[in-house]
């Protein structure tokens, strides 16, 4: 591995933030999400059209799986619990946990939403709240 690949993987640390929720009586680590999270979710969350708008049943299960951990143990809170499920809390404390999360992984509106690919293109990277 090139030395400077190995500083930037020995030194990468994922964003976090302690939340307190006093709708579901604990607190929650929110974590940014991984580059392969984060890949899960525009590829699987979007529909395939020329629109790609969120498929939100689909959203913020895997939104809220990569991004909420325990602070005590370290665990993801809804790791094995289905869509379904998740889908059936209620939506206000969803939606505010949610903006933390696409707010550590880059994806909320005051994030920037284009990339550059070094050819003088850019592409842009859709967000839930576009």
């Amino acid at each position: 591995m090139h030395s400077a690949a190995a500083k930037i993987f020995k030194t990468a640390k994922r964003e976090t933030q302690l939340v307190p929720s006093a709708a579901w009586g604990i607190d929650i680590e929110v974590r940014g999400m991984t580059m392969g999270d984060r890949s899960t979710l525009l590829t699987d969350c979007y529909t395939n059209d020329e629109t790609r708008h969120p498929i939100y049943r689909k959203f913020y299960p895997t939104l809220l799986r990569a991004c909420c951990y325990d602070p005590t143990d370290g665990m993801q809170i809804f790791a094995g619990i289905s869509d379904d499920d998740i889908n059936t809390l209620p939506a206000e404390e969803v939606e505010r946990v949610s903006k933390i999360c696409l707010r550590l992984s880059g994806l909320d509106s005051t994030s920037d939403k284009t990339v550059g690919n070094g050819s003088g293109t850019t592409t842009t990277v859709i967000s839930s709240t576009s």
